[in-house]
């Protein structure tokens, strides 16, 4: 498989830029945010732009992003803002279970202590 040398700019529709210069001044003032909303008290969902495409050529561009904040457990690219806004709706489902899933592998003791998210407990 032959790979595209070099980073690929895109707009938020989906078109590709040739000149990195207007991209960099579209997205400079561009609202990158496409849904952020917090879960429980402590977690944070959090679906944006990335103008940037993440598929490092191999398949369509992603150019969306969806993650579970402070521990980062979840994160997700999508190719449109339509597939991030579902995507956005399933991280918030996943957000609502992890306390529980947390609190069962402490009771279960089989939490290790060098996961990313054992700030959390």
């Amino acid at each position: 498989m032959q790979l595209d040398r070099g980073p690929k700019y895109y707009s938020r529709n989906g078109a590709q830029y040739a000149d990195v210069m207007e991209w960099a001044k579209e997205f400079a003032t561009s609202d990158r945010v496409v849904k952020q909303q917090r879960v429980w008290f402590f977690l944070f969902v959090s679906t944006v732009f990335l103008g940037l495409d993440h598929s490092f050529g191999e398949g369509p561009p992603l150019i969306f992003e969806t993650m579970i904040f402070p521990c980062q457990v979840y994160q997700t690219r999508y190719t449109t803002e339509k597939q991030a806004r579902k995507g956005h709706k399933r991280a918030v489902r996943h957000a609502r279970c992890l306390p529980f899933v947390w609190v069962w592998d402490v009771l279960e003791n089989t939490y290790e202590r060098g996961e990313p998210c054992n700030q959390l407990m």
